[in-house]
């Protein structure tokens, strides 16, 4: 029974085959006859198509020489050699108005019978100019097509027809005998298999296509099972890389933050240690990081997270300002970049803090303010000493000519000294005032004030000294060493109205590659540093920003000139070290200045002596000066002083003087001067073309500054203005002694 049941299921499987089988072979000769049909045709057509352009352009040219001779007879016999042509049903010729002058050919073809047609234009060239003189007109009938088409349709029926039905017997045979049994086997073999991972082996001895699909089957199997393998150890594989990368990411020394609208995400170490927070768990708890970014700049880093989110464009590298858990202010350097983080987009941020370099970078932008303000106090000072000079030494000679016993005399002159005294603190904040530098311990200069300062601070206010073992000294002038301390003590005074602390602190410091972010200006090497510190009430951010400036002050007016910091500040920087200041409100402030240490004792430099009047000998002295005031007034003096006197006002003045031949002993010669040419570069000139010549220089500005251009001169006083009449006879006598 399950014999015949097993017979009469493959019979129905065979029928359905069948029933299959014969309208598919209906249908696949009538359409392989159609689209062999369809392609003769197009393929005729194509043919016949460019064999009829041709033609056509060929008896076109051939045309034009009979018809421009108007031959009808050679017209019609070239048109009727045309028609020759089995595919040419009718051949016309007209001229330009249309008018038809030679037909050849079937006149009765049709329509129908017209397959297509040709129009060619007959061109004849006269002179070189190429007319057109007629239109030959080519019809090309469908007889040949349908002829061929209805002899080849046919025979392609009957092949197609006889193909397709022995392909149709070969399946079913191929089907009964050869398909069902492997198929059945392999059918069993699936439904036996437990799964992907365990499907069941099948084995079949014949080497024909049922034995490749068998085959593929196994091959399927085993790859199957590979992939399913390679599956698992990918996904160990990706557990891996993402241990590795969070490690890298844990390990980084920058800060890596991923956050969708400022909602953490996630956080590595780095960052939590940029913000002062101990370990992530701290930072995905918050809300939002809106609390880590300073209020000025959370606007723009919600625009900048919006265009990121949207792609708008690509966003570059940023700064701004962060807020770390306890308050204080950490800069960062930022770069975002869209990621999708749980199926979602969000922003990674990383960032490294930039503190240090900003701090640096406002040092050196301060630095560089100072630097040009002191170029301008310079150049002040300089013009100051230039009026005080006419002020003072008119009135020493008023003074003389009425007796010096003048109140208002004396109150001028006062009032000059007060004026220099102010012109050298405008020098001092330049660094061009006259220093003296010798080998000072800045801890046994301080001792030795403190008496002064005691005095000076008032009983409410206590003075406490410090000083590391073994400290290095500086290299220093003490004279303006003292006058800082004075300067800042007297300034911590003032900020503790009620009384308070004034500590003074002195200590080495070796400034290499470690430290030097915090001093900009300042070369690495050793030095001495003297710290005022007090705890009266500090600085707000505005003062500290505008403190060492000069003639800025926050005193009442007559109370403080404004100078005191930035001659401290001048004068650190003349000499070759720096200052900084640190202030907190209601804590303090603390000056340190930074002095190079003295490799060894300095000699101090010699002084010139007591001042008396030395009068002259009736030596002759040329005056190079370019203010009219102070040239006259330094004329005065110096015919007091029993000298001759030549004046000039500038540099090519004086040499027509000494080109005459003129009797100079001595050259008086102001440093500015005007023309191009300084009375320095003037003297260096002298001491090559007239070395017997001695040569005093008068300047408003130091030693120092001028100092480049005096060097290789050897017989050079330089006279300091403004000056007494005693100062410039003991100068004069040196200079000529």
């Amino acid at each position: 029974m399950n014999q015949a049941g097993g017979r009469r299921w493959h019979a129905n499987i065979t029928s359905k085959f069948l029933l299959i089988l014969l309208p598919i072979v209906l249908l696949a000769t009538l359409a392989t006859v159609s689209v062999f049909g369809w392609l003769t045709v197009e393929k005729l057509r194509a043919d016949l198509t460019l064999r009829g352009d041709r033609l056509t352009r060929f008896y076109a040219t051939a045309l034009s020489s009979p018809l421009w001779n108007y031959d009808l007879e050679s017209v019609e016999r070239t048109l009727r050699t045309l028609t020759l042509d089995p595919d040419v049903g009718q051949a016309v010729l007209s001229n330009m108005n249309g008018e038809t002058l030679a037909q050849v050919g079937d006149s009765d073809l049709g329509a129908e019978q017209i397959l297509f047609h040709a129009t060619r234009p007959v061109e004849y060239k006269n002179n070189g100019a190429t007319e057109t003189i007629g239109t030959l007109t080519v019809r090309f009938s469908n007889l040949k097509i349908q002829s061929v088409l209805e002899t080849e349709i046919l025979i392609e029926f009957v092949l197609v027809l006889v193909l397709v039905g022995c392909l149709s017997l070969g399946s079913l045979i191929t089907f009964r005998f050869i398909i069902f049994r492997p198929l059945t086997h392999l059918l069993l073999a699936i439904r036996s298999s437990r799964g992907l991972d365990a499907l069941t082996p099948v084995t079949w001895s014949a080497r024909d296509e049922i034995g490749e699909v068998i085959q593929a089957y196994e091959t399927m199997r085993r790859t199957i099972v590979r992939e399913e393998q390679a599956r698992f150890s990918a996904q160990a594989a990706v557990v891996r890389s993402e241990k590795h990368f969070r490690d890298l990411i844990e390990g980084s020394i920058q800060g890596v933050l991923i956050h969708r609208d400022f909602r953490p995400l996630y956080v590595n170490q780095a960052w939590c240690d940029m913000f002062g927070y101990t370990g992530p768990a701290e930072i995905l708890a918050l809300e939002s990081i809106h609390s880590m970014i300073a209020t000025e700049d959370r606007q723009r880093l919600q625009t900048l997270y919006d265009q990121e989110i949207a792609r708008e464009r690509p966003l570059p590298i940023f700064e701004f300002k962060g807020i770390r858990r306890d308050g204080s202010e950490v800069w960062l350097q930022n770069a975002n970049r869209r990621i999708e983080w749980e199926g979602a987009p969000a922003v990674q941020a990383v960032a490294i803090d930039i503190s240090e370099q900003k701090l640096a970078q406002e040092q050196l932008l301060q630095a560089q303010k100072m630097e040009a303000t002191g170029q301008l106090t310079g150049g002040i000072a300089h013009d100051f000493n230039n009026l005080l000079a006419i002020i003072q030494g008119n009135i020493e000679l008023l003074c003389e000519d009425v007796g010096d016993d003048n109140a208002l005399a004396q109150a001028i002159q006062r009032a000059a000294r007060r004026g220099a005294e102010l012109t050298q603190r405008l020098l001092a904040f330049s660094r061009r005032q006259s220093l003296h530098p010798q080998a000072v311990n800045l801890a046994h200069l301080a001792d030795g004030l403190l008496d002064l300062l005691q005095r000076s601070l008032g009983e409410t206010i206590s003075i406490k000294v410090m000083s590391e073992d073994a400290l290095w000294t500086a290299k220093a002038d003490p004279g303006q060493v003292e006058n800082t301390l004075l300067n800042l003590a007297i300034n911590s005074r003032d900020a503790m109205p009620t009384g308070g602390l004034l500590t003074i602190a002195c200590r080495n410091l070796h400034l290499d590659t470690d430290n030097a972010p915090q001093h900009p200006n300042m070369p690495a090497g050793d030095y001495a540093v003297l710290s005022v510190s007090d705890t009266g009430n500090g600085m707000p951010p505005y003062v500290m920003e505008h403190a060492m400036e000069p003639f800025f002050t926050t005193k009442s007016v007559g109370e403080g000139s404004g100078l005191g910091l930035s001659m401290v500040y001048g004068f650190a920087n003349q000499s070759g070290g720096g200052m900084t200041i640190e202030s907190a409100l209601g804590v303090g402030t603390t000056v340190s200045i930074y002095l190079p240490r003295a490799e060894a004792a300095a000699v101090p430099a010699a002084a010139l002596g007591t001042m008396h009047r030395e009068i002259g000998r009736n030596e002759h002295i040329l005056l190079i000066e370019d203010d009219p005031d102070v040239r006259t007034m330094v004329r005065v003096m110096l015919e007091r002083l029993h000298y001759r006197v030549i004046s000039v006002g500038d540099v090519a003045e004086a040499g027509r003087v000494l080109s005459r031949g003129s009797q100079i002993d001595l050259v008086l010669s102001d440093v500015m001067l005007p023309g191009g040419v300084s009375g320095a570069a003037f003297a260096a000139d002298l001491a090559h073309s007239h070395p017997e010549l001695k040569v005093v220089l008068m300047s408003g500005y130091s030693a120092e500054h001028i100092n480049l251009e005096i060097a290789p001169l050897t017989k050079m006083t330089l006279l300091n203005k403004p000056f007494s009449l005693d100062h410039l006879s003991r100068s004069l006598r040196l200079a000529l002694d």
